[in-house]
């Protein structure tokens, strides 16, 4: 972090940061509009339309993985964020194809690292925000960027742990499970999207102390 200290004095630095922060900011607001149609679907399915968003999913995080990347030079956590999504993409990758028998326990592997990935991921991209802000004499979003971390590997820990306690009791109950996704779905949305409608505001707050 020592290095960042100097940030307000250093043009290239801040020149970089300003442009791809800009397009994360962008790509960011893209894919919430994308997150809230696509839930949407779920309870009214319209069409092909699910696969068009699940498409557009992919190549917004396709383009956060680029921005990580292009970020890398400033701050070393970037650099870090970039090589975790690697892996969460590659455990992505890994569940939606299909394996013979034989393999089964190395996707397992690969699933479970790419899961680990997308938490490794968002703990050094949000740290590395962090750090730009502190560096960029703002330490109180500095912090804020640290606690909504915490907030979204609680809530994601939750929803994950509320998605299957439910599906096992429709399981059990025999219950119709399209029934209970449309149950389900607006309970978990909320509190993910609204953690996303935070992240964007923090986001553009850091931009703007480098701009």
């Amino acid at each position: 972090m020592d290095e960042m200290m100097d940030l307000r004095n250093q043009d290239d630095n801040r020149e970089l940061l300003t442009k791809w922060l800009k397009l994360l900011l962008t790509v960011q607001i893209v894919s919430l509009a994308v997150s809230v149609v696509s839930t949407m679907l779920l309870l009214v399915p319209v069409g092909g339309l699910a696969k068009l968003t699940d498409l557009l999913g992919k190549v917004l995080s396709l383009c956060v993985i680029v921005v990580l990347y292009k970020l890398s030079p400033v701050n070393a956590r970037y650099r870090f964020a970039f090589i975790a999504s690697l892996v969460a993409a590659a455990g992505t990758i890994a569940e939606q194809l299909t394996f013979g028998p034989g393999l089964a326990l190395v996707v397992s592997l690969v699933s479970l690292a790419g899961s680990i990935g997308r938490i490794v991921a968002l703990y050094q991209e949000y740290h590395g925000h962090s750090e730009i802000a502190e560096a960029a004499g703002a330490p109180e979003l500095s912090r804020k960027w640290c606690s909504l971390f915490v907030w979204q590997f609680v809530v994601g820990l939750v929803i994950s742990g509320v998605t299957i306690m439910v599906t096992m009791i429709g399981v059990a109950a025999e219950t119709d499970l399209v029934r209970l996704i449309t149950i389900l779905v607006p309970v978990v949305s909320v509190p993910a999207l609204a953690l996303e409608a935070v992240y964007l505001t923090y986001l553009k707050k850091t931009l703007a102390l480098v701009e």
